[in-house]
Order: C-alpha cells, then structure tokens, then sequence
C-alpha cells in the first residue's frame, strides 16, 4: 500500500473514531463558567472582538478574572454571530478541533519519529505515533477540555502548537514555513499562556535531535523565545488584570513556592494513576488536594527516585534512546506550569494533562513496543483502548447533564460552595425550588461570607413569591459585600415591581453613590433589566 494512502486512511481513522468517541457531548448544555464565558457574556454577543485583546476575559459578564483568552473569545463571538446560543454547535466546535489538534498531532509525530511501523506476521500493522495519537484523543481524561464549553482554550491553543511544530520540522525549510510557524505560536499564545510550551518541546528537539540542530532553527527558536519572553512580560504587567498572590493570600498554598513544589511532587502521582487508570474523575480537586508544608517528606523522595530510575532505564535501553529521552523530557517539561512555580488560578485540574498526557503516552508506548507487537499486547493494547472509550462515554454522560454533573462534583468536594451555589441554581431552573433554597443554606452554612448564595436565595424566594424574605437575602447579599452589584439591581427591580417608590428611591442613590461610573447601572434604572442567578 502506498505510504501517503496509508497515513491519509489513519487520519480518516482518527477523524470517525473522535466523533463517535465524543458523540454524547454533542447533547450537553451550557454549564458552570459557560455562563460567564458565553452566556452572559456581553461582550461575546455584540462582537466586541477589541475587548478581548485588551480586557480580561469575563469583564463581558462585569467580573474580573485574570484569564486572557483572545482567540477563544474571538471563536466564541463567531459561533454566536452564526449560530446564537446554540449549544449543539458549540460543542460541535469543541469536538472538532480537539480532532483538528489530534490529526495535526500525528503529522508532527509522523514527521519527529519517521513513522515507526510495528509489524506483527506481516498483517496487522500499528504505527506508534497512531496509537499514541488515538491515547490522546479518546482518553477520558481529555473530557474536562472537550465537553465542557470554556475548555475550548486546551484544543485550540494545541492546534496552533502542533502547527507551529510542524512548521518547525518540515524539510526543505523555507522562508514561509518560517513565517508560518512564527505566526502559529503567536496565536497559541493569545489563545491560552500554554502555548508557552512549544518553547519547550522545540528546545528538546534541537538539543535531541541531530538533524534538526540548524542554524535556520536555531535562529527561528531565538525569535520565537523573545516573543515569548514579551508575551509574558505583557502578561505580568499591563496585560495582568488580577493578581494571583491576591487571589492566594491567606492561603497555606499562596505562601511559598516551597510548598507549592512539595505539593505538586504529590500530585505527580495522582496524575499518572488518573492517566493508568482513570476511575475517579471529578471537578473541584483542590477541596481534595493535601498541600504538604514539610520539608522532607515521602513524595519528594519518591518523586526524586522515580526520575532517576527513569533515567537509568533510558540509558539502559538503547534501542530508540533519543526518542525516549524526548518524550520522558518533554513530559516533564509540560508539567512545568503546574508545579507551582507560577501561582495559577488552581492547585489540580485534570485538564492540566491535555498536551502532557501525550508525551506521557508516548514515552510508555516506544518503551514498550516490542511488547505490544505481539499477539498479547495488541490485544492488551485493544482492551485498554476500548475501556479508555468506555469510560470516556461514561464521563461525558455525567458533564452533559447539569444536575448529575454538579451532583456528582459534591459528591467528591462537599465543601465547594462554588458547586453548592451552581447546583442550587439548577435545582431552581428545574422548578426544585425548595431544594435550591436548602442547597443555598447548606453553602451559607459553610461560607456565610458569599454574597451570592444570599442573592440566589433571594431570587428563588422571589420565584414563588415571597417579597419579605426576597428583600431579606437581598440586603444581606449587600452587607455581606457592598460592592455586589448585582443584588442593587434586583433589590431596585423588585421595589419597582411592587410599587414601593420611596424604597427604589431610596436604593437608587445607594448604589448611585456606590457604583458612580457604572454604565449598566442607569440600563437597569431606565429598562428594570434584572440580571440572572449568579
């Protein structure tokens, strides 16, 4: 068969097997940060494409993030201009670039490794780059990045990475080609701050390598660095709109890198046991994560002793040694970013072994090839792909249906009032009303400091009529922050509504006072616009 045939049939492959594979998140609903990303996002649906080069990410929704999400929210606003609030099509999106991100993966593994072929009686063939490729398309773990809306960022900065990488490695190089993967890499940049780690990998290729040590890519590595070098500058200054020490203060966490770092050499193991055996998979891992503040401790000397004894085997086993020490190098380097050495928004989210899952994958796969070119470990191989296939279908059922997933999130982090207050919101969508008002007690219960489970309770009392105990919560959600915009709003709403003139009045000039500047604040005065559950 010819070879340009045989990798056009594997992309048709992958393309069949990615949509089946996620065919059940087609029918999911907006969730969770959907809302703040999509939604109720103000700039996403008039198309004010200029606010997301220069703003943080949710300011759209009239709330301040540190995200910055250019091209996502740019994708975000043509999906709407087209389709409107359709979360079908949204999905769909979703679904097909992380294939995109798949296909464009196994052209640059193809490109990296020569296209390794294991044969087996001289029928059955499996390329490795494939099997690794189709690891990182169906593993459940990828889940968190696909099904879920605002996850979009994870596929479409790795499509821009794997551009840029092919770009990086294809022969002859020409000044287009050049061009070309500059240009990829700024997009993956200003679509998540990962694309960072095309930098990574691009070093470990030259410095593996032979052939790819040229002068043209080490120039080309040079200038994508320095872009990155201003990318990041822009990120920590003017282009930083909340600070993560602010957001970590108070924290045992936030305190010191060091325990940041001793934490992660914890969670290294959780990571590779969910990418082995992926059973217990949940949102809102930090509620789970012990952060460990001891100097010495048994997950610090595993850790230490586990990459050494990598090495070792590495140099032990000579066949394909570059390609090992590649993706062994590359792995580690992917998890750089969550190691603590950089506070992020969180401690553990699955979706941080997206790009690192692959690398992991094919560090195992090339290791282990003459075993699987065998009779028993292609069929081994078989399994364990058809059980990642399975568990993927059941992971997405519990995202798609709100209730189930917020449920099922409990279940795990019962001290989320994050989950608490989202849950109460869908209990109150699905008419539970009087669930919602307990799911709320229970998070105000935990947190008496949250305005806005005072403000949802407020809400569901107003649902079914309850004016006095409306009011009620409202003022609280008030007193507990005064700066909780959206409880003014429905607090003016509802004494408009029930004609009580001098209590408007009277909330109009406080919030008048308190928000001077506030432009949707004279929208709700003139148009009695209330802002949904927040």
């Amino acid at each position: 068969m010819d070879y340009k045939q045989k990798i056009k049939e594997y992309i048709i492959l992958l393309i069949f097997i990615g949509f089946i594979a996620y065919l059940p998140s087609l029918f999911g609903n907006f969730i969770w940060d959907d809302e703040d990303f999509i939604t109720q996002n103000q700039y996403v649906k008039t198309f004010q494409i200029d606010k997301f080069f220069t703003r943080n990410a949710i300011e759209g929704r009239g709330k301040m993030s540190n995200y910055y999400r250019p091209i996502q929210f740019t994708v975000y606003a043509l999906i709407y201009k087209v389709a409107g609030l359709n979360p079908f099509v949204f999905h769909l999106v979703g679904i097909v670039l992380h294939i995109s991100a798949a296909v464009l993966l196994f052209l640059f593994l193809l490109e990296l490794s020569r296209s390794r072929i294991v044969v087996y009686n001289d029928k059955t063939h499996i390329s490795i780059p494939f099997i690794i490729t189709l690891i990182f398309l169906i593993h459940p773990i990828q889940t968190e990045s696909v099904t879920y809306i605002s996850g979009l960022s994870d596929a479409l900065f790795s499509c821009f990475m794997f551009l840029s990488l092919l770009f990086f490695i294809q022969k002859p190089r020409t000044n287009k080609q050049i061009i070309l993967s500059i240009i990829f890499f700024i997009f993956s940049l200003l679509s998540k701050e990962l694309g960072i780690m095309t930098l990574g990998i691009m070093f470990w290729i030259i410095i593996i390598f032979k052939n790819y040590r040229t002068k043209k890519n080490i120039y080309l590595f040079v200038i994508l660095s320095l872009i990155g070098m201003g990318f990041l500058f822009a990120r920590t200054t003017f282009l930083q709109f909340d600070k993560m020490n602010d957001v970590w203060e108070g924290a045992m966490y936030g305190s010191s890198i060091f325990v940041r770092l001793r934490t992660f050499f914890h969670n290294f193991f959780i990571y590779i046991s969910l990418i082995l055996f992926p059973k217990n998979l949940f949102m809102e891992r930090d509620f789970s994560i012990q952060v460990l503040t001891s100097v010495i401790n048994t997950w610090t000397l595993l850790f230490i002793l586990l990459i050494i004894t990598l090495v070792i085997v590495i140099w032990i086993v000579k066949r394909d040694r570059n390609i090992l020490l590649f993706f062994f190098l590359t792995f580690l380097t992917c998890m750089l970013p969550f190691t603590g050495i950089m506070l992020l928004n969180g401690i553990f989210y699955e979706h941080f072994l997206y790009i690192p899952l692959l690398f992991f994958s094919g560090f195992v796969m090339y290791l282990l090839y003459p075993f699987f070119s065998k009779k028993t470990g292609i069929i081994i191989l078989s399994v364990i792909l058809f059980l990642f296939f399975i568990r993927s279908y059941i992971r997405q059922f519990e995202w798609i249906d709100n209730i189930r997933f917020y449920e099922q999130t409990l279940s795990h982090a019962p001290k989320s009032t994050r989950i608490i207050n989202n849950l109460g919101m869908e209990y109150a969508s699905k008419g539970r009303l009087e669930d919602s008002i307990a799911m709320y007690q229970q998070g105000i219960h935990l947190d008496p400091s949250i305005p806005n489970l005072y403000h949802n309770t407020a809400n569901t009392y107003r649902s079914i009529g309850n004016v006095q105990k409306a009011e009620e919560y409202y003022k609280l959600a008030i007193l507990k922050s005064p700066s909780f915009v959206f409880s003014y709003y429905s607090l003016i709403d509802l004494y408009a509504q029930t004609n009580q003139q001098e209590k408007k009045n009277e909330w109009i000039k406080k919030a008048q006072i308190q928000f001077p500047q506030n432009d949707e604040l004279n929208d709700v005065l003139n148009d009695r616009k209330v802002l949904p559950n927040e």
